[in-house]
């Protein structure tokens, strides 16, 4: 079995060795999903370089990793307790959709450019809170970007997905 692709070779057996590979982990240490998402700002609208984020959520808290896109590299990593959030807005767009984070500090965090598979757990937390991100509710696109958003943040081990 190879290594997924970015155009849709996410298979059923990647989707069953990437969770099985999740629960081998601390259940504190486990992500419940994940996703990419490019964060607005002034310098990015000034011609700017693009920063994304990568958003991993866990059973206590959120994880939030500033990268560069050219590099990939991360250049901030921000932890906020999952309490803290008050709600998530999303926002549909035409190709992508944009989500609000709201926190009890009134310091809301903007996400743009994500995918609606990916937009559509987000939209449920409001009403299910963790719930929204069980595994038999998450589409393909949903799993792979989850998947791409570990790989970027977390240790995933080499060879994950070859044939033993």
């Amino acid at each position: 079995m190879s290594t997924p692709d970015a155009g849709g070779g996410f298979s059923d057996q990647h989707r069953a060795r990437f969770f099985a590979f999740l629960d081998r982990l601390a259940a504190k240490d486990r992500p419940i999903y994940g996703f990419s998402a490019q964060r607005p700002s002034l310098f990015q609208l000034l011609g700017g370089g693009t920063a994304y984020v990568v958003v991993l959520f866990f059973p206590d808290h959120v994880l939030f990793s500033t990268r560069r896109m050219a590099s990939d590299r991360e250049t901030a990593r921000t932890t906020r307790l999952l309490a803290e959030i008050v709600g998530i807005e999303v926002t549909p767009g035409q190709l992508r959709s944009t989500a609000l984070i709201r926190f009890v500090d009134d310091k809301p965090m903007k996400l743009s450019n994500i995918p609606p598979a990916v937009a559509a757990p987000l939209a449920r937390f409001r009403d299910k809170d963790l719930a929204a991100f069980e595994r038999a509710d998450l589409t393909r696109d949903a799993v792979r970007a989850f998947f791409v958003a570990c790989s970027r943040a977390l240790p995933l081990p080499d060879g994950l997905f070859t044939d033993l």
